[in-house]
């Protein structure tokens, strides 16, 4: 078992956008530009009718309707990023594995593949696992990954990733030279 550890401080400035946990206080998030309430919903049905304990909801407030995003078991964290025009959802499926979903929000909540960024990493591990760490700007997020397996198949490893919607991903840390936590 991986410990989560919280990542180094990689620079001053805080994140644009920074992932709300749920369920949690207030059990909704709002984009920034108004358009959608995320929602939080504690599972009321039959057990066996619903895959996980909780849902999350996204409802479109300018165009009406709403979208089930996600069933899951333990917590989910959240960020919209600063234009609104996209959502990241880390699912906590245990203490120390996690997976990250990325949907565009144009129209339609459309849940768009991560496979072009992380798939590649994935490969790499035995195990791996993804976190949201926050959106830099409308364009690029940090995610934390961690694991075990590849090239030393049972050395554990921690990296921060930053991923631009545009480009590709790199390693933010750790900096070449120093050692992972």
């Amino acid at each position: 078992m991986i410990p989560f550890l919280p990542p180094p401080q990689i620079e001053e400035a805080p994140f644009a956008s920074a992932p709300r946990p749920f369920p949690g206080p207030g059990e909704t998030l709002r984009s920034p530009d108004g358009r959608w309430l995320l929602v939080h919903v504690a599972a009321q049905q039959p057990e066996g009718q619903l895959k996980g304990a909780h849902l999350l909801l996204l409802m479109d407030l300018k165009g009406g309707g709403t979208s089930r995003l996600l069933s899951y078991n333990r917590h989910a964290d959240a960020c919209f990023s600063p234009d609104g025009r996209h959502l990241l959802v880390t699912d906590w499926s245990a203490a120390d594995a996690a997976s990250v979903r990325l949907y565009r929000l144009e129209g339609t909540p459309v849940r768009a593949s991560l496979e072009r960024w992380i798939g590649p990493l994935q490969r790499q591990a035995k195990s791996s696992s993804f976190q949201v760490l926050g959106w830099q700007d409308s364009k690029t997020f940090r995610l934390q990954w961690w694991g075990y397996g590849g090239e030393a198949e049972a050395k554990s490893f921690r990296k921060g990733l930053e991923v631009r919607l545009d480009d590709g991903v790199k390693e933010v840390y750790p900096r070449e030279g120093e050692a992972a936590r």
